[in-house]
């Protein structure tokens, strides 16, 4: 007797190679062409998110220089930047408290009615580990730079910072449209299941699947500019290691705040824990530099 699930995966494969073998080199030029002019709007939310950000700190900076003149004059500086930097890494464990209690919003979510908020909840979990690789956030979207690159460049611009970002939402969203381009050379009513439900969810998937990853990178970036601090390996000039932690911090902020603004559907409002902990992590860095 034939298995049916076997019967299946035969039938789902065998219309995967109808799919693509319909599917013309004018159709994957269209489609390269739209993902590569989504990548301006992609990145100027997070320009834009990174400049107010700047101005933020710089101003917090400059209030923090003029109450550390004090403390210098009476040679306690190293001690007053030292209870700077414990209010914010102090700050920013608070961050990763909330960001995990993200886990209990997703099951009640899930609970609530499974059919509709599965999908998206599992895409942003799923999105979460990848871009962070975990709780301790070693690993993930970011440390790639290790296998690219190699050990001796780990901590690379081009991973550890909000171009990550950009190029993760592109990829996401551009593979989401790959497979409406192939469901479609699939007549609607007569092809499987699993095509009409990629055909239905495939946006929405991709969008909680990418806010999920943006917000793992955040957390990840977050733990590297407090908890796990090192110098960036690939930037032209040399900074002293705490300019290297406010950079990480910043791209940290920005693909954080990023991911909540893009997080918007009832369905998963088990975020809003990810978005309380990137509070938390904006507090940190006020309480880096004692701005209130």
């Amino acid at each position: 007797m034939v298995d049916a699930k076997y019967v299946n995966e035969v039938g789902l494969f065998d219309e995967l190679k109808l799919a693509l073998s319909r599917t013309t080199a004018d159709d994957l030029k269209a489609w390269s062409t739209e993902s590569v002019s989504r990548v301006p709007t992609i990145a100027k939310r997070r320009i834009k998110n990174f400049g107010a950000l700047v101005s933020g700190i710089g101003k917090a900076v400059g209030e923090e220089v003029g109450s550390g003149v004090n403390p210098w004059k009476k040679r306690e500086f190293t001690t007053h930047l030292g209870h700077r930097t414990a209010a914010g890494i102090d700050t920013t464990l608070d961050f990763g408290k909330r960001t995990w209690r993200t886990l209990e919003l997703v099951s009640k979510a899930v609970l609530d009615d499974p059919k509709k908020n599965a999908p998206g909840v599992l895409a942003l979990a799923l999105g979460f580990i990848a871009g962070s690789g975990g709780v301790d956030g070693n690993g993930g979207i970011p440390d790639t730079d290790i296998v690219m690159f190699g050990i001796g460049d780990h901590r690379s611009l081009f991973t550890h910072s909000i171009i990550a970002g950009i190029v993760v939402e592109t990829s996401i969203l551009a593979l989401a449209d790959l497979a409406g381009i192939v469901c479609d050379k699939l007549p609607a009513g007569h092809r499987s299941e699993f095509w009409e439900q990629i055909s239905t969810t495939k946006d929405q998937i991709a969008t909680q699947l990418s806010a999920g990853a943006s917000a793992g990178i955040a957390y990840h970036l977050a733990v590297d500019a407090t908890l796990q601090p090192a110098a960036y390996k690939d930037l032209p000039f040399s900074m002293p290691m705490e300019a290297h932690q406010m950079l990480f911090a910043l791209n940290a902020a920005v693909e954080g705040l990023d991911a909540a603004e893009r997080v918007q559907t009832p369905g998963e409002k088990a975020v809003a824990a990810v978005s309380d902990g990137f509070a938390a992590a904006g507090a940190g860095l006020r309480a880096l530099f004692g701005y209130k």
